[in-house]
Parts: C-alpha cells; sequence; structure tokens
C-alpha cells in the first residue's frame, strides 16, 4: 500500500514539476534576466570605478551559459518535483491509516493544503526570494537559516495542529467547530512567529517592477508545484480506490 503511494507521489510530483517549470520558464525567466542585466550593470560600475583607481576586477566565465540554464529549467523542476512528490506520497502513505477521512480525495487535498500552507507558502511569504543584487552578500548565511528557520516553525506547526485536531475529534467537536478552531490555532501560531522573526532583505535600490515580479514569480512557482501535485495525487489515489471498490464489488 505505501509503495503504492510512493509511486503515486513519484508520478504527480514529476507532472507538477513540469508545470512549475513551463510556468517559471514564461513568466519568472525575462524577469531574472531583467534582473541579471542590472546585476551585471552594476558591476560594470563599480568595475570601472575600480580600474580608474588603479584596481582591477576579473569576471568569471559562467560554467553553464543562461540560455542552457532556461532549456534545463523544466527538466530540473520536474525532478525536484519528483523528489518532493515521493517524499509526500511516502508520508501520506504512513500517515493514511491515521486519517478519518476515508475517501482519498478528500483526505489527500486536507494533507496537501495543511503541507503547502505551512511548509511551502508560509516561508516563501515571510522570506521571499530576492533577484540577483538583491542583498548584502554577506548574510547569505544568516539569511538561508532564517528561511529554515521557518520551515521547521511551519512543519512543528503542522505537527501541532494535526494534534489538535485529532484531539478535538476524540472530544467529539462537529467538523464547522473543529476546522475553525484549528485554522485560528495556526493563524495565531504562524502570525505571532511572523511578527518576531528578523525583518527580510528589502530592494530599495532595486527597480521595484522587476523586484516585485521576481518575488511573484517565484512564489507562483512553488505555490503552481504543490497545487498540481496535491491535484494529480488526489487523482490517482480516488481513481485506485474507484477500482478496488469495483472489484470488490464482482
Amino acid at each position: 500500500m505505501i509503495t503504492d503511494y510512493l509511486r503515486r507521489g513519484l508520478a504527480a510530483g514529476l507532472l507538477a514539476g513540469l508545470l512549475s517549470g513551463l510556468f517559471a520558464w514564461a513568466a519568472g525567466e525575462p524577469t531574472l534576466r531583467a534582473a541579471i542585466e542590472i546585476e551585471e550593470q552594476s558591476d560594470e560600475g563599480h568595475s570601472h570605478g575600480s580600474e580608474e583607481s588603479g584596481g582591477g576586477h576579473d569576471h568569471e566565465d559562467e560554467l553553464v551559459s543562461r540560455p542552457v540554464q532556461e532549456a534545463m529549467l523544466p527538466v530540473a523542476t520536474s525532478l525536484v518535483g519528483a523528489a518532493f512528490g515521493g517524499v509526500f506520497g511516502l508520508a501520506f502513505g504512513l500517515a493514511r491509516s491515521r486519517l478519518t477521512t476515508r475517501d482519498e480525495w478528500a483526505a489527500t487535498w486536507k494533507v496537501g493544503a495543511a503541507v503547502t500552507a505551512t511548509v511551502v507558502l508560509y516561508p516563501a511569504l515571510v522570506y521571499p526570494a530576492n533577484p540577483p543584487g538583491v542583498g548584502d552578500p554577506g548574510t547569505v548565511g544568516n539569511r538561508t537559516a532564517l528561511y529554515f528557520a521557518t520551515l521547521a516553525i511551519g512543519a512543528v506547526t503542522l505537527g501541532f495542529l494535526w494534534w489538535l485536531a485529532k484531539r478535538l475529534h476524540a472530544r467529539e467537536w462537529e467538523p464547522p467547530q473543529r476546522q475553525i478552531t484549528v485554522a485560528a490555532a495556526g493563524v495565531a501560531v504562524l502570525g505571532t512567529a511572523w511578527l518576531l522573526l528578523p525583518s527580510p532583505a528589502g530592494g530599495a535600490d532595486f527597480p521595484a517592477d522587476v523586484f516585485w515580479s521576481f518575488r511573484l514569480s517565484s512564489i507562483g512557482t512553488q505555490l503552481l508545484l504543490w497545487v498540481a501535485l496535491t491535484t494529480i495525487f488526489a487523482w490517482l489515489s480516488q481513481r485506485a480506490q474507484t477500482k478496488t471498490a469495483k472489484a470488490d464489488a464482482l
């Protein structure tokens, strides 16, 4: 049973990764090219200033050219999506017996929506991606640590909300009351953590249109990946459940 969920996760993740890669190529790459051009112009300005001061600046050649990077983007996101899908399928298979919902479609969407909100969308909103050239290079390690801290906060919150939902279900709370309480608790915990975490690096000296287009395309790519992964996984699981039910009825 768990291996079936694993296979579905790999297939769903592969297709979802391809879709998100095509979206990133169409919506994100033009913005990324514009950001790189702005960064290169800024570097050239600094380079000219260094030369006039008697210094020099050497530019390293790219190991992989930009056209190749753009062409391979859907391939890369497909592989990443397959990895995420495999982990999702394995985790779902292990947790499936503990879910009260018998319907595969509903069960998948409950888990997928919870994971997307707490572990994917929350970190992306608290510390959204910046285009090249934004932020002090010396703070990359600190920014990375803060991003992974939000991942940990989201994961712990997800576990807490799971526990709370099970407790309320054991006390026979009605579904509307249970769902509203769990949602309110999630907003309270994540919102409080958001207020306490340091502010992300801004882009005050960067063109606002490119800056926000890059951030929106980055968040959109992640959101599309997980929505598509959840939808395809739910459809495959529901399809398998229907086939099993028909076979048992014969």
